[in-house]
């Protein structure tokens, strides 16, 4: 009887804003991960803490001065447990996805121990549910990954599911602490160059996965449903209002050119840390994830 592999959730979090989804849907998430994780700023909103401690999540102080250090923390975290497999993504992310698609969420667990690392992009309609100036600068960042690596597909999302062996790799090697966004490129450009070292030294080498789902739509607004409600306009005319002012279009363009920047830099590193014990290739385990997939949406895809 093969054992069933322990997930932990880990992500950046710690927004009063999302202290009611929280309440009321991390009991939720705890039947659906064994541990989540949440580090916080390193002053955080202590009402965002009390909850979160409240409801069980194990709260961490981000140690770094930036989201990017917070993000690595997150991981670093997550790997000092005694889990299998690790589930990034921010916290707003994983309760808007839920509260939206709970049974997607579900399944995509039950897809995680199939990979060694998994990409979980966006399907087209969540990618367009976000702000017009988001879907344009974050669809360039997923051309410019495509000139980079050749595959076509969503690394914006930024949600993560990965082994403890490639976890522990990518920390060792990541280099874009400072600014959070560029993680999105990098990890799975590290990911691919481990797949391509461990396949000239062993017969078995990483299964690296991508899975477009629905709930990674836009959550930025769960954080403000009562502003929002104030105001009196629609969530599409709120996410308009959003575009136009030009500090956004200065941090979605910052945005862009980190994130393609990191992309192009890592895809011509020499000197990463291939130091690691043997890996758990997951080889085999990745049958079940493909015959789940014609049956729906969900679909792996080899990268």
């Amino acid at each position: 009887m093969v054992a069933k592999s322990r997930i932990c959730l880990t992500g950046t979090g710690g927004h009063p804003g999302l202290n009611a989804l929280a309440m009321k849907y991390q009991p939720i998430l705890d039947t659906i991960y064994d541990k989540s994780i949440v580090v916080v700023p390193s002053k955080p909103d202590s009402t965002a803490v009390k909850v979160l401690e409240r409801l069980g999540v194990d709260v961490k102080l981000q140690k770094g001065s930036t989201l990017g250090y917070a993000r690595k923390e997150s991981i670093e975290h997550a790997l000092q447990e005694e889990f299998n497999h690790i589930h990034f993504c921010d916290y707003d992310r994983i309760l808007h996805w839920v509260m939206t698609y709970p049974e997607e969420l579900k399944q995509i667990t039950k897809h995680i121990p199939s990979f060694d690392f998994l990409i979980l992009g966006r399907n087209f309609r969540a990618f367009l549910s976000h702000p017009p100036v988001q879907v344009m600068f974050e669809a360039l960042t997923n051309f410019i990954y495509f000139l980079v690596t050749n595959d076509l597909i969503d690394v914006a999302a930024m949600s993560r599911g990965m082994s403890n062996d490639v976890a522990s790799f990518l920390i060792k090697n990541v280099q874009s602490q400072v600014f959070s966004c560029t993680s999105d490129s990098e990890l799975p450009i590290l990911a691919k160059k481990l797949a391509k070292y461990l396949s000239s030294v062993h017969e078995d080498s990483l299964k690296i996965g991508y899975i477009k789902v629905k709930g990674l739509e836009f959550e930025d607004a769960d954080r403000y449903m009562l502003e929002i409600a104030k105001s009196g306009v629609s969530l599409p005319i709120w996410k308009i209002k959003m575009c136009l002012s030009p500090k956004v279009w200065k941090i979605r363009t910052k945005h862009f050119i980190e994130i393609s920047s990191i992309a192009i830099k890592t895809n011509k590193r020499t000197d990463i840390n291939y130091g690691i014990p043997e890996m758990k290739s997951a080889k085999g385990r990745v049958c079940h994830a493909r015959n789940l997939a014609r049956r729906g949406e969900i679909g792996p895809k080899a990268c």
